[in-house]
């Protein structure tokens, strides 16, 4: 992973991006850094995809504004997921911050160019039943935090924290989600993977446990979104979870159905990004269909980074 106009102490090795310990340290210091792509650029590509009911999960949320930024738009149900403790204190610290001032306004923001998350019912808690992690329902974002008034502001939509390995996510709840966000989450795996073309037996199996993960908390017909560096050719191997594939060859079916790492026809999808390709490929291990897109530069010379698209249809 690289890291430019920045002063910070850049670590050693790239394999430290995959350490606890590292984000530890550096989050203890660092306040906010957007990893290849700011909220600004991501948004038109994001919200035509989403609704306000919807429950999201940003994986390896960090110290990057991209939650707020939905929460801004009308996104009220939104999970932050990080191994980092110290980010995670830090994002709740900024979020009651933020409320403070909310309430302390003589003239709360108008609420109006967004859909009122008040005007939607929250949905159930995403974690599994279990004896250290309750099954109630999460915050409302409406629920009162202040003595109640005639004249209080409304508060705005409060976000929920999750901490935990994003390899090992079997404590969220099957069919929980709607929507999971990676942001150069899955980058991070990758800094250990050695050869891309050969990939260390331990990366893989670490970003199988990981796509798993995702691919069972998400509902049917849920979306996982990837924003990434790396090349499709190489990222698409992880989302079919077949190495071995030839994949500039379609898959053979016998029986009508996808086989994997089939291109399957999508002329039905009505996803309004541009440029949205006719074809699909199908990944029988995690039971999804994605595509890719560029994500397009304003600065000339500069290397695309890449906006993947799965849907859950198994």
């Amino acid at each position: 992973m690289e890291e430019k106009g920045t002063a910070r102490q850049l670590p050693r090795r790239n394999s430290a991006y995959a350490k606890q310990e590292y984000w530890e340290e550096r989050f203890a210091a660092e306040k906010h850094y957007e990893w290849l792509e700011s909220p600004e650029s991501l948004l038109p590509l994001l919200l035509p995809l989403l609704r306000p009911s919807m429950l999201v999960l940003t994986v390896g949320c960090g110290n990057s504004e991209l939650s707020d930024a939905l929460v801004a738009s009308g996104m009220p149900f939104v999970f932050n997921l990080d191994f980092s403790r110290t980010v995670l204190q830090a994002k709740r610290r900024h979020e009651r911050e933020c409320i403070r001032k909310y309430l302390s306004s003589p003239s709360p923001p108008s609420s109006s160019s967004s859909p009122s998350p008040r005007a939607v019912s929250p949905p159930s808690s995403p974690r599994s039943p279990s004896p250290r992690s309750p099954s109630s329902s999460p915050r409302s974002p409406s629920s009162p935090r202040s003595p109640s008034s005639p004249r209080s502001p409304p508060l705005p939509p409060v976000m929920e924290y999750l901490c935990a390995d994003m390899t090992r996510l079997e404590f969220l709840r099957a069919n929980a989600f709607d929507v999971v966000i990676d942001k150069a989450a899955m980058d991070a795996l990758m800094t250990e993977e050695g050869s891309v073309w050969e990939p260390r037996i331990s990366v893989r199996q670490a970003a199988d446990g990981y796509l798993a993960g995702v691919g069972r908390c998400l509902k049917p017909g849920g979306l996982f979104i990837q924003i990434t560096f790396q090349q499709p050719h190489f990222r698409r191997r992880y989302l079919l979870n077949r190495f071995s594939l030839d994949l500039n060859e379609d898959a053979e079916c016998e029986d009508g159905r996808p086989a994997p790492g089939e291109w399957i026809s999508a002329k039905a999808k009505n996803f309004p990004l541009k440029n949205l390709p006719a074809k699909w490929q199908f990944s029988e291990s995690y039971g999804w269909a994605f595509f890719h897109t560029d994500i397009e530069k304003n600065t000339p010379g500069c290397f695309s980074n890449f906006f993947f698209l799965a849907e859950k249809t198994l």
